[in-house]
Order: C-alpha cells, then sequence, then structure tokens
C-alpha cells in the first residue's frame, strides 16, 4: 500500500490543471584534498556466511517436486553464440515462462510446517544460476540447492528482500543441470509465492573447456613435474600461477584476483582497498567486460580459480567443473559505480578514453581474499607481473616491464614470461610492491589466442587515468549509492493509479531512495528530458522523458512518458541522482488503460469546450455543452509520435483504436473527438458532449476503451 499525494503529470500550464510548481535542492560538491598517491592492500577475512543447510523439513519429504524442463542448447546455437567478440563465453541466459510457479508444489511436515518447492532443469548444463526478481519474503526463508550436490552445493536461506535488500538478484553457480528453490513462509504470511523468477543462466562449458586446445597444451608445455627448476617454465605461453606462487608479488597478486563470469564472455578483476580499509567489496575490471548495470547485477565473481598443485591442469577438453567451486568462494551482483570505454563495433577498442569499469559487489564471499593497494606511479621501463584468467584457464601469471606508451591513458608491456589474453581483460597489473598499477584492456590477438600468434605485449589502463573517476569512494569522500526500491505493484497509470503501463502514455513510480533531491522537481520545456534532479528511468532498455520527480515528506514518485513500443512486458529500471540503480523489474506492457486526471478532491481534468476554462464547481458545465475531458492511456495514434516530444494539432493525432464510450452520470455522451492533447507529450483529450437533461451537481465520468474503464471522475454540472 502506498501513501499519495497529488502530483498530476504535465508541464506548467493554468489550462490544463496539471503541476504548478517546482523545489530542488542540491547537495554541495566538496573540495577533496590530495591525497597520497599509495594505499596498501588488506587481507580480508571470510564473511561468515551462514552454513549452507536445505530447509528443516525438507529431508522428510519423499515426493521429489516436479521440475520445469528446457531443452538442450545444440552444438550449433552454442557456436552461434560463442562467436568473436564472444570468445569466452560459456552459457547463455534462458527465458522462464511466467507461470513458472504454478507449477510448484506445497509439502507439510509433521509439525504442521509448510514449504513450496520447485526444480528447473536445463538439459545438459553444466551448472545453472536463477534471476529472483519482486523478491519480498520478509520472515520467509528460501534456498536454492542442486539436488544430490550436498551440503556445499545448498545456497541460503534467503529472506526478506534478498541478499543485497534489492528485491532482485542473480544467485551464485550450482553445479549440475538442475535446480531446486524452496521456500518456507512465515507463519502469518499471506497466500501465494512473494517473488519471481524470470530467467535461468545455462553454464554449457567448464571454465578452460573453451580455451583454445594449443593454448592449453601450452600450459602444460614444460615437463610435469612439480618438483623442477622454476626456470623450466620460461617457455610456457601460459604459467600457472600455483608453479610461481612461493614469489611474494605472484601470491599476492594471486590472492586479489577475481574470474569474472558474465553473461556473453568471461573476464578478469581485481579486489581494490580503500584507503580507511573499511573492508568495502571495490572490484575494478575493464569497461568492455562491464559496460552497464545490468552487466554488473549479473556478474558472478569467482575467488581463488587455480589449479590444487603445478602444473595439474588437465589437457582434455574440461576444467574443474563448477561443482568443484564452492559457493562460499563466490560472490554475485553488484553496482556499477563508474566506467569508460571507446569500443569501435563490437571488439576493438580505441585508446583515447580509459578502459575501466569500477563496481561495489552486493556481497563478500565467505572465503579469505585480499583487497589489493593501489598506486598512481608507473613509469616506462617499470618491472610488472598481472595474474589473470587467460582464456578462461585457472590463473595464470605474466611477468615483464613497460616499454611502450601508446596513448595517455595506457602503458604498454612486455611480457618476458607468460602471457595474457581472451579473458585477461580487467586482470590488475602490480608493481613490485604489489600495488595495482591498471588493469589489462586489450592486445594484437584477432582470432587466434596469444598463444599461436606469439603476441607477448598487451595495453592496460594507468591507475592515474582510473583515479579520478573513483576517487571519492577509495578516499572514503563520498556515499555510496543507495539502490532505488519499487515493486511492480508501484508502478502505475498517472491518473488512475491502476498497475501497468500504456506505451506513449503517462505513468508514476512509487518507490524508495528514488531521488537524492527534495521537493518537487518538473521538466521546464519540451522536448521532455530523460533526466531530472540526477534520475533516469529505462523502460526496455529505452529512456523514458521525465516530467517530474518528488520527494515530499517521504513519499517518492517520478512521473514520465512510457516509449512508444508495445504492447508485451516492459522491463522498468531507475537509477538516481547518487548513482545507486535499482533492480528490474518487469510491467504488464497493455494497449490501452484509460485514466482520467483529477484533483485532490476527486474533480476531473475538464476544460469548458468554447475557450478552455476549468470546469470547476463555480463555473460548471451546462448540458449539451462540449467539454475536453484530460486522460492518459488510451493506445496508439495514427501518426508516428516521438516520446517527450508535444504531439502536433495539424491534423492532431487521433487514436487508432476509434472513439472509446464516455458515460456521464451514467448516460452514454457523444464522444467527437479523441487522441492525443496538442502541445503535450503523452496527454490525451477525449472532446464529449454533456448529456441533454443531465441534472445539475456532481456527475460520476468513466472513459470505456473496449472493455477496460477508466477511474471515475467528477463533472459539475449546473
Amino acid at each position: 500500500m502506498f501513501r499519495r499525494f497529488t502530483l498530476r503529470a504535465g508541464l506548467c500550464s493554468t489550462t490544463r490543471l496539471l503541476l504548478l510548481w517546482a523545489l530542488s535542492t542540491f547537495p554541495a560538491t566538496s573540495q577533496i584534498q590530495e591525497p597520497a598517491q599509495d594505499v596498501p592492500s588488506l587481507a580480508v577475512a571470510p564473511a561468515r556466511r551462514l552454513p549452507g543447510a536445505a530447509p528443516p523439513n525438507r529431508l522428510l519429504w519423499q515426493d521429489t517436486p516436479p521440475a520445469h524442463v528446457l531443452r538442450a542448447v545444440t552444438a550449433e546455437e552454442i557456436l552461434e553464440l560463442s562467436r568473436p567478440p564472444h570468445h569466452t563465453r560459456m552459457g547463455a541466459t534462458r527465458q522462464l515462462p511466467p507461470d513458472l510457479l504454478r507449477q510448484g508444489v506445497w509439502f507439510t511436515d509433521a509439525q504442521g510446517r509448510r514449504t513450496w518447492a520447485l526444480r528447473v532443469t536445463a538439459t545438459d548444463a553444466r551448472g545453472l544460476r536463477l534471476h529472483f526478481e519482486n523478491f519480498d519474503v520478509g520472515a520467509g526463508q528460501v534456498w536454492t540447492f542442486a539436488p544430490g550436490g550436498g551440503p556445499k552445493q545448498v545456497v541460503g536461506p534467503f529472506s526478506s528482500k534478498g541478499p543485497a535488500q534489492h528485491g532482485a538478484f542473480w544467485t551464485v553457480l550450482l553445479a549440475g543441470d538442475t535446480i531446486e528453490i524452496d521456500y518456507q513462509p512465515a507463519p502469518d504470511s499471506a497466500v501465494g509465492i512473494p517473488f519471481t523468477i524470470s530467467e535461468v543462466f545455462h553454464m554449457w562449458a567448464e571454465p578452460g573447456a573453451i580455451a583454445n586446445a594449443t593454448s592449453r597444451l601450452l600450459m602444460n608445455s614444460s615437463p610435469l613435474n612439480s618438483a623442477g627448476s622454476v626456470g623450466t617454465l620460461d617457455n610456457a605461453c601460459f604459467v600457472d600461477e600455483t608453479c610461481m606462487d612461493a614469489q611474494v608479488d605472484t601470491h599476492a597478486a594471486s590472492k586479489a584476483t577475481v574470474f569474472l563470469l558474465l553473461e556473453n564472455n568471461a573476464c578478469s578483476g581485481v579486489l581494490l582497498n580503500d584507503r580507511n580499509s573499511t573492508g568495502t567489496p571495490f572490484l575494478l575490471t575493464a569497461g568492455h567486460c562491464v559496460a552497464t548495470n545490468h552487466d554488473a547485477q549479473f556478474l558472478l565473481a569467482i575467488f581463488t580459480y587455480k589449479t590444487s598443485s603445478c602444473f595439474n591442469y588437465t589437457t582434455s577438453s574440461a576444467s574443474y567443473p563448477p561443482s568443484f567451486w564452492d559457493p562460499k568462494q563466490q560472490a554475485s551482483g553488484g553496482i556499477l559505480l563508474a566506467q569508460n570505454v571507446h569500443l569501435s563495433g563490437q571488439d576493438n577498442i580505441y585508446l583515447d578514453k580509459p578502459d575501466f569499469a569500477f563496481v561495489k559487489l552486493d556481497e563478500r564471499p565467505d572465503w579469505p581474499f585480499t583487497m589489493a593497494g593501489w598506486s598512481r606511479d608507473a613509469a616506462f621501463g617499470q618491472q610488472v607481473i598481472s595474474v589473470s584468467h587467460a582464456q578462461a584457464l585457472p590463473q595464470v601469471v605474466a611477468r615483464g616491464s613497460i616499454q611502450a606508451i601508446p596513448a595517455n591513458d595506457f602503458f604498454q608491456t612486455f611480457w618476458t614470461q607468460g602471457n595474457t589474453d581472451q579473458g585477461s581483460s580487467g586482470a590488475g597489473v602490480f608493481d613490485a610492491n604489489g600495488s595495482v598499477v591498471g588493469v589489462v584492456s586489450n592486445g594484437p590477438y584477432g582470432p587466434n589466442s596469444a598463444c599461436q600468434a606469439n603476441v607477448k605485449i598487451v595495453n592496460f589502463t594507468r591507475f592515474s587515468s582510473i583515479y579520478g573517476a573513483v576517487q571519492g569512494w577509495l578516499e572514503d569522500t563520498v556515499k555510496l549509492p543507495i539502490a532505488p526500491s519499487f515493486t511492480v505493484s508501484g508502478i502505475t497509470n498517472a491518473a488512475s493509479y491502476v498497475g501497468g503501463l500504456v506505451p506513449g502514455s503517462l505513468a508514476t513510480l512509487f518507490g524508495t531512495n528514488l531521488t537524492t533531491s527534495a521537493g518537487i522537481v518538473t521538466a521546464r520545456s519540451f522536448p521532455l528530458p530523460t533526466e531530472l534532479a540526477g534520475v533516469h528511468v529505462e523502460v526496455n532498455g529505452l529512456p523514458a522523458p521525465l516530467l517530474a520527480v518528488a520527494n515530499v515528506n517521504g513519499t517518492e514518485q517520478i512521473n514520465f512518458q512510457v516509449p512508444w513500443k508495445g504492447p508485451g512486458t516492459a522491463s522498468v529500471t531507475v537509477t538516481n541522482g547518487n548513482g545507486g540503480v535499482s533492480a528490474r523489474s518487469d510491467v504488464p506492457l497493455f494497449g490501452w488503460q484509460p485514466g482520467i486526471f483529477t484533483d485532490s478532491h476527486g474533480y476531473g481534468a475538464i476544460l469548458h469546450g468554447l475557450d478552455n476554462r476549468p470546469v470547476t464547481p463555480t463555473d460548471p458545465a451546462a448540458p449539451s455543452e462540449i467539454v475536453a475531458l484530460f486522460t492518459t492511456g488510451l493506445g496508439a495514434v495514427d501518426s508516428d509520435q516521438i516520446a517527450g516530444v508535444p504531439a502536433g494539432s495539424k491534423p492532431p493525432a487521433r487514436t487508432v483504436q476509434g472513439v472509446p464510450q464516455v458515460t456521464i452520470g451514467g448516460v452514454a455522451a457523444e464522444v467527437r473527438f479523441s487522441g492525443l492533447a496538442p502541445g503535450f507529450a503523452g496527454l490525451y483529450q477525449v472532446n464529449v458532449v454533456v448529456p441533454q437533461g443531465s441534472p445539475a451537481g456532481d456527475l460520476p465520468v468513466v472513459v470505456i476503451q473496449f472493455d477496460v474503464a477508466s477511474n471515475t471522475a467528477k463533472l459539475p454540472v449546473r
């Protein structure tokens, strides 16, 4: 239930009875004193999550819950999805049906405790992740686990709004082709399932299995003798980090390096310490790896993915399967705080902008790791190392020196031992003191691996070029973003407050942490802006034009126009002024859903047709008079429109579904026009004749588009 105040969509206009004023406050920009160049590393203890365990009554069940089964992904589909630039792709996101949860069943144990259960199977998958949305289980609990996988393959319980309290999250990776979801509601909870599961990530190959066969052999090109001299590694293309782990700088880099599983590829990343060593899990990687907040919310960071002994990496078609990955060494999801890259097409990077992404992870693993120190000092000729996941292999190490300066934001390194490749992007580049001085960006690899091409150079983004964009977080001078929060029921028709959206129409979104501003901030001109008070709204990835952003007495809302696309389903996200990005919510997108704008007393936004005076109790309409009703949600019109741009008048845009029905006082009224109100965006106008013989008083007005009725507005009649 939302507390609502009257904030109507539109721009300032006395004749349209819409928004009349705007107030805004903006935080002052603080001056940051120039800090020291270097920050040391920080060893981080495990997060001490609750141990994985099945629901307390799960072992009492004798029956297996039903499973929703997805077909196998064909070899042809895998080949097509893995074409460059997705060389390191290991899986794909697959949609689940909207009625998925109806397939689950309820169990009751001897103590009367009820648990709902369902399985999802993706045939031939090596591992699975689930995407929970609209998650709000209160004191209830949700578990996910791989049947037969034992305690190490159990994740949960999740409660409230999930691990990061966003209401949406991806689970960590569980091994096998089946994942079970169990929900145990709180004793006093409402009937129903308080979440949705929209997608499953189907992993079809283990990391390393996708590596070029020659690369796998070259990683083992030295004698497979763990007691052999380190010098025998000099001719290996990729050098197993475990063989070099006794070296202090290599060990330190390894503890801070993570393997990043992304939707379309795999990358590397490095954890960074902040100056005050708060333990906040800041992740630095390449901007072409994590380009959007969608990427950040999906990413899976896997800590200490490495061989257990020197050169024990298999030369067969598979690496370690996901079952070797304890969920404790994984962290899922994050918030993208800063990002930059200049991509040409899909696979080429220009060097005129730094290539980096800076993410705050939503959680820390229950696994020991190090948050690396960093330095803005790096110079030509300096010795550096990098630990990465070249070709999605277990950790490999490369050692060399800075030998060129290809652009202001980049250094070029020549590796004298080991190498980097596809999958190394985002790995930290460390100096002799173990401080990060940059992140791996790109190299001249082409379609072949670095081993085949005999390439030993890589360009990396200098940390000194990244620092300006991330210093507020690393120096602890700015607050971390708080993600906006809202539910599907909080996304409504702007006039009727009925849930759902209509293409081209006006909508209102209610929630919390939507804006950092106070009062009401409105758009001042056309075309409507897509940013207002630092707020952005996206619908199916398209920026939505904004009319108003409000924060009044703790109640927050955003008024926006839905882009002209649909019907179907609309995925809505909100970004607020401090960089917080909401989880995605999927909202029904209807062809029509009429709503009449009203004031706080229920009187409709209605004008006298003769001279555009507002119809009010002191200036009522007359029987047989033409009046103009202002509405939204009437659907498509007979001419192309651009969201945020006012509708024209010569000719006016008419609704393509024909004119709606209008009743006044329960009597059908003649409709003379139905279409977009000229001079406004997303606002519809319906011209009707007040029925002859209408009685005096406040008469109810309803607009009906096919079988969908609007809210009821009052029309004063004399």
